[in-house]
């Protein structure tokens, strides 16, 4: 597999070989190359420290205009409303619900905040219940969202509640990351699928090659594997490029495919 790795990478002409693959070794491939772009997703969930300056940022103007309601947590949840309020972080839901009425209906990781206690769920089961506490007898809850009142205008309140955020996560991390590994393999499994396929379309249209769809998409597959490899440095350098640049390194893939069907009319 290094070997096949190798070649799609350095000598382009040879992928048109792979059009007869077998289907289980064309899937052995595909899984490889999904596990390979989820690497920097896999990478940051282990090395989870805190949230960075940048993502508070952006967490912070996703938020404003999710907490348009008035609750404050004070060793229980108390709200000027009844009503169940959702805010959506990525991969996570944070539940107001002040008169215990909210029942998951999927399987994200949802931290519900009740009246008196907050339940954790993964796929649709509660798998941890924390006390609010008292100022006698703490509990695991963090003491940065005791006394807490939404208030979006006031930086104490981002402060706290990121503070709190990293306590949580980081002590939490057994729940939420396996749930954040499968749904990173899982969106680059789809993403990476609808690539394949899109450029699988566009050969087959224009009769590239004059192989069948199953021979063009194999060809497709071992034509990504630069692309993924570029991807995941990028990604894990967090390295910021534009959107002509984003278009250009999608075109890898078709170059490469295109090397390998003129190779043989040269010779």
């Amino acid at each position: 597999m290094y070997k096949r790795i190798k070649e799609n990478i350095i000598n382009p002409t040879r992928i048109l070989n792979r059009k007869n693959d077998s289907f289980w070794v064309s899937f052995l491939y595909f899984a490889i190359l999904v596990l390979v772009m989820s690497l920097p997703s896999v990478i940051r969930s282990f090395s989870f420290d805190s949230l960075d300056a940048n993502t508070k940022t952006v967490l912070r103007v996703d938020l404003e205009d999710q907490f348009d309601f008035n609750c404050t947590i004070d060793y229980g949840l108390s709200c000027s409303t009844d009503e169940v309020n959702v805010v959506n972080l990525p991969s996570i839901a944070v539940v107001f619900d002040p008169i215990s009425v909210y029942t998951p209906d999927d399987a994200g990781l949802k931290i519900v905040l009740r009246e008196n206690v907050v339940n954790i769920y993964s796929a649709k089961q509660a798998v941890l219940t924390i006390d609010y506490g008292t100022s006698s007898n703490p509990t695991e809850w963090p003491a940065e969202w005791t006394q807490l009142e939404i208030d979006t205008e006031n930086d104490l309140f981002w402060s706290r509640l990121f503070d709190g955020m990293d306590r949580v996560l980081e002590e939490n991390r057994n729940v939420w990351m396996p749930v954040v590994v499968i749904s990173s393999v899982f969106a680059f499994l789809l993403v990476l699928l609808t690539e394949i396929v899109i450029d699988t379309l566009i050969l087959t249209v224009f009769r590239m090659g004059n192989m069948k769809f199953t021979q063009t998409f194999n060809v497709v597959l071992n034509a990504m594997t630069l692309y993924v490899i570029i991807r995941v440095i990028l990604e894990l350098y967090n390295i910021q490029i534009s959107g002509l640049m984003q278009s250009l390194l999608q075109m890898i893939p078709l170059m490469y495919v295109m090397l390998a069907i003129r190779n043989p009319f040269k010779r």
